[in-house]
């Protein structure tokens, strides 16, 4: 991998808060004020673009950080639009489906097969 060209992109995916409920949830919550820059304006980037993501109360927070001498906001702001729509997209798609994934139903333990060999004979019972 060594030989291979440095990533210009940079993906981070910070985790998910504020979900905790019952007995032993997290004491602690995300705090509400900014927490400044992740690096000072002088400092030499690692890659030039940045996507910071994490999930807060069920939303997805994303972010993108750049240098602004190499990218113009606008460009920035046009590709966050255009992410942000392909995500908008990519959950209509989810809705609108009837297929569904073990993901759905976390708490089963069931793997694609069983899950849909339960669907079918469901759909069975509902058609007869």
């Amino acid at each position: 991998m060594g030989a291979l060209p440095r990533a210009e992109v940079i993906f981070l995916y910070l985790g998910q808060y504020g979900q905790e409920q019952g007995v032993g949830a997290a004491p602690f919550s995300p705090a509400t004020e900014s927490a400044g820059e992740n690096q000072s304006p002088e400092g030499e980037r690692s890659h030039l673009l940045e996507c910071t993501a994490q999930v807060v109360g069920g939303r997805l927070s994303l972010s993108l950080g750049y240098s602004e001498n190499i990218h113009h906001a606008a460009t920035v702001e046009r590709l966050a639009d255009e992410v942000a729509a392909t995500l908008r997209s990519l959950i209509e798609q989810r809705h609108s489906s009837a297929a569904y994934t073990p993901s759905d139903f976390p708490e089963t333990g069931l793997n694609q097969s069983d899950l849909d060999e339960i669907l079918a004979e469901l759909t069975e019972l509902e058609v007869g």
